[in-house]
């Protein structure tokens, strides 16, 4: 009888950890699948994995899929228990070392990113002056706004990417920080122009 694995953790996604429990692995001999909440869903096929390597707090997954991020670790407080489900669900990897696609640092440049921090301190300048430049409370919330539309345009608009990317580089590799960032962004947008209103 096939078993299969179902286990809660946390995730590390390049720069970016998410405490237990908001990832979630689940498996069986034929794929390995990561749901990262309201992030990111990852898929991995045996020929897609060259190894599932103990790290600290965690199992890294070395994989050879181009379009997802390169670093990605399942955080788990048991490895143990990790690897005995894997291993009673049948799963074994097998990509070879030689297969990993060639990836030269951050997928985006790193003048996109200068320049989305420049303006991003340039908003929070004008909201900190809010009260004297005579603006609403609601103001507050343009870096917010500022933040989440850059974030839906990179991860919609190809045009957009073609920006921030660097050439042969993927957009899923840093779609989870994107998502993050408009979640966050929306969150915070949304309690001042609330304020705004009252």
């Amino acid at each position: 009888m096939p078993h299969s694995a179902n286990l809660i953790g946390g995730v590390s996604i390049g720069e970016m950890k998410l405490p237990q429990p908001l990832a979630n692995l689940s498996g069986d001999y034929n794929q390995l699948k990561l749901n990262v909440f309201l992030l990111a869903n990852y898929k991995f096929y045996p020929q897609q994995i060259v190894s599932l390597e103990k790290t600290w707090g965690g199992v890294r997954i070395r994989h050879t899929v181009a379009e997802y991020p390169a670093n990605i670790v399942f955080l788990t407080q048991s490895t143990q228990s990790f690897f005995d489900c894997i291993k009673q669900a049948g799963f074994l990897p097998a990509a070879r070392v030689e297969e990993f696609p060639r990836r030269n640092g951050s997928p985006i440049y790193w003048q996109v990113v200068v320049s989305a921090l420049v303006l991003w301190n340039i908003f929070l300048l004008v909201c900190a002056n809010y009260s004297y430049l005579n603006l609403s409370v609601s103001t507050l919330s343009l870096p917010f706004l500022f933040v989440l539309s850059v974030s839906i345009s990179v991860q919609r608009s190809r045009f957009v990417q073609s920006f921030f990317l660097k050439p042969n580089r993927h957009i899923e590799e840093v779609a989870p920080v994107f998502r993050f960032l408009a979640l966050v962004s929306s969150l915070f947008a949304v309690l001042f122009v609330a304020q705004g209103l009252i």
